[in-house]
């Protein structure tokens, strides 16, 4: 497995790769990095040349500019392909991911062969968006001298495998597969704990850039710009009643992309590409080889540049 920099206009954009073939580039959500990756990258790097970027404000990248747009995002991501000799790929975005998956899809679309969204966070209403912000005031901005700091962010983490667990018994979507689980210290193996030790590193590493993050995430126009992607997309929902949300919107995003599939993985949230990470891979992988890289028309081929639509 590679690990490198690469130079944008943005700042420098820190990378993972593996495997050889077809590149498959992978957008993380917020707060996380290409950690959250972990598991699924060597999984589909045994068929693609798999690159996962850290964006702009999280991991090991440099930070986001004071006033940075989401739009910004998307055009350093394309600026990491350039620097990555990577002309055209498939490209996966997963919750914050997604959305900037879906503007470079939308802005540069002689880029992305074809577009898998793993839960879209659309947010329709200003409700919402105090929830979110909530949320991001509910975790520490600053360090605490006597450490606390640190106790919350891992009380956070846990809180995501507790929701996993919690999710076999709670009323929702019905489920073919339910995990054979007796209580909580079942799912919590070594493994879990990783799980929690990236999310703490995640948090660590991305909180700087938090509230710019969600600032541009929320003033994001995505409804003008979905139409506007090209790629063949796969756009996957989760069943977790903790984000029933995410599945009820799932319909409305699909809706306004022009050729656009759904499906729901089971017994999945937010944290499948860690959690249910060969289950995930399955369904990208089916999808991502039915449109062989450069079988379109030749004039999508043509010369890019860095400006979008």
């Amino acid at each position: 497995m590679k690990r490198g920099y690469v130079d944008t206009p943005e700042g420098q954009v820190y990378y993972v790769e593996d495997g050889s073939g077809e590149p498959l580039v992978l957008l993380h959500e917020a707060p996380r990095s290409s950690r959250m990756y972990a598991k699924l990258l060597p999984l589909l790097a045994r068929d693609y040349r798999v690159v996962a970027l850290d964006m702009l404000g999280a991991g090991n990248s440099d930070p986001m500019a004071p006033n940075a747009r989401l739009e910004d995002l998307a055009r350093c991501v394309v600026h990491a392909l350039d620097g990555l000799l990577i002309r055209r790929c498939h490209l996966f975005g997963l919750r914050t991911g997604t959305v900037v998956a879906g503007e470079v899809a939308a802005g540069w679309p002689d880029r992305v062969e074809s577009l898998v969204l793993f839960s879209y966070p659309w947010v329709e209403d200003s409700q919402q968006r105090e929830t979110i912000a909530a949320r991001i005031a509910g975790l520490p901005l600053e360090s605490s001298t006597d450490g606390s700091h640190l106790q919350k962010i891992w009380m956070k983490a846990y809180s995501e495998v507790l929701k996993m667990w919690f999710h076999v018994d709670n009323p929702g979507p019905k489920r073919s597969q339910r995990p054979p689980l007796q209580n909580v210290h079942d799912f919590l193996p070594s493994a879990l704990v990783e799980f929690m030790d990236r999310w703490v590193l995640d948090w660590l590493q991305s909180r700087a850039c938090a509230v710019q993050r969600f600032r541009a995430s929320s003033t994001y126009d995505a409804a003008s710009r979905l139409p506007l992607i090209l790629a063949p997309t796969l756009l996957i929902a989760t069943d977790s009643p903790f984000e029933e949300s995410f599945l009820r919107h799932a319909r409305k995003v699909a809706s306004l992309i022009q050729r656009c599939e759904t499906v729901t993985l089971p017994n999945s949230d937010r944290n499948a590409a860690e959690l249910r990470a060969e289950a995930l891979a399955e369904v990208i992988a089916a999808f991502v080889r039915r449109f062989p890289l450069y079988c379109g028309v030749p004039e999508v081929r043509r010369q890019c540049h860095c400006e979008p639509r």
